[in-house]
Protein backbone atom coordinates (compact mmCIF):
# COMPACT_ATOMS: atom_id res chain seq x y z
CA UNK A 1 0.00 0.00 0.00
CA UNK A 2 1.03 3.46 -0.47
CA UNK A 3 2.66 5.17 2.31
CA UNK A 4 0.32 8.53 1.15
CA UNK A 5 -2.71 6.35 0.64
CA UNK A 6 -4.27 5.65 -3.06
CA UNK A 7 -3.70 9.13 -4.03
CA UNK A 8 -1.69 12.60 -3.32
CA UNK A 9 -3.82 14.83 -1.80
CA UNK A 10 -4.23 17.50 -5.13
CA UNK A 11 -1.91 20.50 -3.73
CA UNK A 12 1.09 17.72 -3.14
CA UNK A 13 0.14 16.19 -7.17
CA UNK A 14 0.54 19.44 -8.38
CA UNK A 15 4.05 20.15 -6.61
CA UNK A 16 5.33 16.78 -7.81
CA UNK A 17 4.11 17.13 -11.15
CA UNK A 18 5.36 20.93 -11.79
CA UNK A 19 8.47 19.51 -10.51
CA UNK A 20 10.46 22.88 -10.61
CA UNK A 21 14.46 23.22 -10.61
CA UNK A 22 16.00 26.42 -10.20
CA UNK A 23 19.71 27.05 -9.97
CA UNK A 24 20.72 26.56 -6.59
CA UNK A 25 21.71 22.82 -5.69
CA UNK A 26 20.35 23.61 -2.04
CA UNK A 27 16.72 23.67 -3.72
CA UNK A 28 14.68 20.94 -5.39
CA UNK A 29 17.00 19.07 -8.29
CA UNK A 30 15.06 15.22 -7.35
CA UNK A 31 11.22 14.66 -7.88
CA UNK A 32 9.74 11.36 -7.77
CA UNK A 33 8.72 9.84 -10.91
CA UNK A 34 5.16 9.64 -12.34
CA UNK A 35 3.74 6.84 -9.79
CA UNK A 36 6.66 6.78 -8.00
CA UNK A 37 6.56 8.22 -5.00
CA UNK A 38 6.73 5.46 -3.37
CA UNK A 39 10.22 4.63 -4.78
CA UNK A 40 11.33 8.19 -4.05
CA UNK A 41 11.34 7.24 -0.08
CA UNK A 42 14.02 4.97 -0.60
CA UNK A 43 16.67 6.23 1.92
CA UNK A 44 14.48 7.79 3.67
CA UNK A 45 11.70 5.69 5.09
CA UNK A 46 12.90 2.56 3.69
CA UNK A 47 16.40 0.92 3.18
CA UNK A 48 17.67 0.67 -0.24
CA UNK A 49 18.86 -2.58 -0.09
CA UNK A 50 16.97 -5.01 2.38
CA UNK A 51 13.32 -2.78 1.51
CA UNK A 52 13.61 -2.45 5.81
CA UNK A 53 10.80 -0.09 7.47
CA UNK A 54 12.73 2.71 8.76
CA UNK A 55 10.03 4.88 9.65
CA UNK A 56 9.55 5.34 13.81
CA UNK A 57 8.24 7.67 16.46
CA UNK A 58 11.34 8.07 18.75
CA UNK A 59 13.36 11.15 18.25
CA UNK A 60 15.66 11.34 15.31
CA UNK A 61 13.91 8.48 13.20
CA UNK A 62 11.76 9.24 10.09
CA UNK A 63 8.85 8.99 11.09
CA UNK A 64 5.70 7.42 9.63
CA UNK A 65 3.75 10.19 8.82
CA UNK A 66 6.55 11.85 6.74
CA UNK A 67 6.51 11.98 2.85
CA UNK A 68 9.45 13.36 0.61
CA UNK A 69 8.27 15.40 -1.76
CA UNK A 70 11.71 16.08 -3.53
CA UNK A 71 15.33 16.65 -2.61
CA UNK A 72 18.25 18.69 -3.18
CA UNK A 73 21.33 17.56 -5.25
CA UNK A 74 22.66 16.00 -2.54
CA UNK A 75 20.25 14.31 -1.64
CA UNK A 76 18.48 16.11 1.34
CA UNK A 77 14.71 15.66 1.66
CA UNK A 78 12.08 18.47 1.33
CA UNK A 79 9.09 16.42 3.28
CA UNK A 80 5.51 16.70 4.33
CA UNK A 81 4.18 15.44 7.18
CA UNK A 82 0.73 13.57 6.54
CA UNK A 83 -1.18 14.80 9.64
CA UNK A 84 -0.91 18.67 8.65
CA UNK A 85 -3.63 18.71 5.75
CA UNK A 86 -5.40 21.44 7.60
CA UNK A 87 -2.31 23.51 7.47
CA UNK A 88 -1.65 23.08 3.71
CA UNK A 89 0.83 20.53 4.37
CA UNK A 90 4.03 23.05 5.47
CA UNK A 91 7.47 21.67 3.43
CA UNK A 92 9.97 20.69 5.61
CA UNK A 93 13.92 19.63 5.29
CA UNK A 94 16.36 17.73 6.77
CA UNK A 95 20.08 17.18 5.95
CA UNK A 96 20.53 13.45 4.70
CA UNK A 97 24.20 12.66 6.17
CA UNK A 98 23.58 13.77 9.77
CA UNK A 99 22.85 10.39 11.29
CA UNK A 100 19.53 11.50 12.81
CA UNK A 101 16.18 13.74 11.14
CA UNK A 102 15.87 16.97 12.45
CA UNK A 103 13.76 18.87 10.53
CA UNK A 104 13.67 22.44 9.71
CA UNK A 105 10.84 24.62 8.49
CA UNK A 106 10.87 25.82 4.69
CA UNK A 107 7.54 27.03 3.80
CA UNK A 108 4.16 27.49 5.55
CA UNK A 109 2.57 25.63 2.79
CA UNK A 110 3.29 23.13 -0.05
CA UNK A 111 1.52 25.80 -2.68
CA UNK A 112 3.66 28.40 -1.19
CA UNK A 113 6.49 26.85 -1.59
CA UNK A 114 5.60 25.93 -5.40
CA UNK A 115 4.56 29.52 -5.63
CA UNK A 116 8.63 30.59 -4.38
CA UNK A 117 10.13 27.97 -6.45
CA UNK A 118 7.92 29.07 -9.85
CA UNK A 119 9.20 32.46 -9.26
CA UNK A 120 13.25 31.80 -8.74
CA UNK A 121 12.52 29.88 -11.97
CA UNK A 122 11.21 33.16 -13.43
CA UNK A 123 14.52 35.03 -12.72
CA UNK A 124 16.62 32.70 -14.80
CA UNK A 125 20.66 33.38 -13.27
CA UNK A 126 20.41 36.44 -11.59
CA UNK A 127 21.36 35.74 -8.07
CA UNK A 128 21.01 39.29 -6.81
CA UNK A 129 17.40 39.16 -8.14
CA UNK A 130 16.92 35.44 -6.55
CA UNK A 131 18.27 36.95 -3.06
CA UNK A 132 16.45 39.51 -3.20
CA UNK A 133 13.06 37.37 -3.68
CA UNK A 134 13.78 34.74 -0.68
CA UNK A 135 14.81 37.38 1.48
CA UNK A 136 11.04 39.19 0.78
CA UNK A 137 10.00 35.74 1.43
CA UNK A 138 8.30 34.85 4.83
CA UNK A 139 10.21 31.96 7.17
CA UNK A 140 13.05 31.67 4.98
CA UNK A 141 15.53 32.22 7.50
CA UNK A 142 16.70 29.33 8.52
CA UNK A 143 18.78 26.21 7.50
CA UNK A 144 18.44 25.64 4.28
CA UNK A 145 17.93 29.08 3.49
CA UNK A 146 21.33 30.13 5.20
CA UNK A 147 23.35 27.79 2.53
CA UNK A 148 21.09 28.93 -0.23
CA UNK A 149 21.42 32.79 0.80
CA UNK A 150 25.21 32.38 1.49
CA UNK A 151 25.54 31.06 -1.93
CA UNK A 152 23.92 33.21 -3.85
CA UNK A 153 25.60 36.13 -2.44
CA UNK A 154 28.45 34.23 -3.17
CA UNK A 155 27.88 34.15 -6.72
CA UNK A 156 26.42 37.86 -7.19
CA UNK A 157 30.30 38.80 -5.53
CA UNK A 158 32.11 36.34 -7.70
CA UNK A 159 34.59 38.04 -10.54
CA UNK A 160 33.28 38.06 -14.24
CA UNK A 161 35.06 35.22 -16.01
CA UNK A 162 37.71 36.53 -18.15
CA UNK A 163 39.53 34.79 -21.01
CA UNK A 164 42.23 32.83 -20.43
CA UNK A 165 45.61 34.41 -21.05
CA UNK A 166 47.55 31.01 -21.07
CA UNK A 167 46.72 28.13 -23.37
CA UNK A 168 44.17 25.82 -22.14
CA UNK A 169 46.01 22.51 -20.93
CA UNK A 170 45.29 20.32 -24.27
CA UNK A 171 45.20 16.53 -22.07
CA UNK A 172 41.92 18.86 -20.51
CA UNK A 173 40.29 18.18 -24.04
CA UNK A 174 41.20 14.18 -23.77
CA UNK A 175 38.15 12.01 -24.85
CA UNK A 176 37.18 9.31 -22.82
CA UNK A 177 35.40 8.13 -20.26
CA UNK A 178 34.21 8.19 -16.48
CA UNK A 179 34.25 4.08 -15.07
CA UNK A 180 32.22 3.44 -12.00
CA UNK A 181 34.15 0.65 -10.16
CA UNK A 182 33.04 1.31 -6.76
CA UNK A 183 29.45 2.85 -5.54
CA UNK A 184 30.62 2.66 -1.64
CA UNK A 185 28.20 3.66 1.25
CA UNK A 186 25.61 5.84 -0.20
CA UNK A 187 24.76 3.46 -2.51
CA UNK A 188 21.70 5.04 -3.05
CA UNK A 189 23.01 8.40 -3.99
CA UNK A 190 24.88 7.21 -6.60
CA UNK A 191 21.98 5.29 -7.84
CA UNK A 192 20.28 8.28 -8.61
CA UNK A 193 23.48 9.70 -10.21
CA UNK A 194 23.05 6.81 -12.68
CA UNK A 195 19.41 7.90 -13.32
CA UNK A 196 20.55 11.56 -14.06
CA UNK A 197 23.77 10.11 -16.06
CA UNK A 198 22.51 7.16 -17.59
CA UNK A 199 18.50 7.92 -18.37
CA UNK A 200 17.50 5.09 -16.58
CA UNK A 201 14.56 3.69 -13.64
CA UNK A 202 15.82 3.68 -10.12
CA UNK A 203 15.26 0.21 -9.81
CA UNK A 204 17.05 -0.17 -12.98
CA UNK A 205 20.15 1.81 -11.33
CA UNK A 206 20.03 -0.05 -8.05
CA UNK A 207 20.68 -3.23 -10.12
CA UNK A 208 23.54 -2.12 -12.54
CA UNK A 209 25.53 -1.27 -9.05
CA UNK A 210 26.12 -4.63 -8.54
CA UNK A 211 27.52 -5.21 -12.17
CA UNK A 212 30.56 -2.77 -11.81
CA UNK A 213 32.65 -1.71 -13.36
CA UNK A 214 30.46 0.37 -15.64
CA UNK A 215 31.00 3.27 -18.29
CA UNK A 216 28.77 5.91 -17.20
CA UNK A 217 29.66 8.64 -19.93
CA UNK A 218 31.96 9.58 -22.59
CA UNK A 219 33.43 12.76 -23.97
CA UNK A 220 36.12 15.39 -22.98
CA UNK A 221 37.70 15.36 -19.65
CA UNK A 222 37.19 19.01 -18.87
CA UNK A 223 33.18 18.34 -19.47
CA UNK A 224 33.22 15.63 -17.20
CA UNK A 225 34.93 16.69 -14.41
CA UNK A 226 32.17 17.70 -12.45
CA UNK A 227 30.24 14.53 -12.52
CA UNK A 228 33.57 12.81 -11.11
CA UNK A 229 33.91 15.22 -8.07
CA UNK A 230 30.45 14.78 -7.37
CA UNK A 231 30.88 10.96 -7.07
CA UNK A 232 33.97 11.17 -5.38
CA UNK A 233 32.40 13.18 -3.12
CA UNK A 234 30.14 10.50 -2.16
CA UNK A 235 32.51 8.39 -1.89
CA UNK A 236 32.76 6.67 -5.26
CA UNK A 237 35.36 4.74 -6.63
CA UNK A 238 35.47 6.38 -10.16
CA UNK A 239 37.94 7.05 -12.99
CA UNK A 240 38.76 9.02 -15.80
CA UNK A 241 40.21 6.43 -18.76
CA UNK A 242 41.28 8.03 -21.78
CA UNK A 243 40.06 6.71 -25.44
CA UNK A 244 42.40 3.77 -26.38
CA UNK A 245 44.24 3.36 -23.61
CA UNK A 246 43.10 -0.33 -23.01
CA UNK A 247 42.80 0.41 -19.33
CA UNK A 248 39.22 0.24 -18.26
CA UNK A 249 39.21 -3.41 -18.27
CA UNK A 250 35.52 -5.42 -18.41
CA UNK A 251 33.58 -2.47 -18.61
CA UNK A 252 29.40 -2.63 -18.86
CA UNK A 253 27.66 -0.36 -21.01
CA UNK A 254 23.71 0.00 -20.26
CA UNK A 255 21.95 1.20 -23.48
CA UNK A 256 19.62 4.44 -21.97
CA UNK A 257 16.05 3.82 -21.21
CA UNK A 258 13.63 5.74 -23.43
Amino acid sequence: MSVAGPSLPPSVQAFVDAALVVGDLGLPQWYPEPGGIDAFQVGYRSHGHTGEDLSSEAPGQWHPAWLAVAANYFRDPYFIDLREADAGYPVWWAPASAGRWTPSPVAASIERFGALLQSLAALGDDPGAMLARIEREPGTEGAPWREIRANLAEAMDAPEEEEPSAPVDPAHWTRGALVLRDAGARRVEIAQCLVRLLGVAPARALALLKALPLELCSGFQTHLEADLRSLRALGATVDFVPAGTGDTGPVASPPHEA
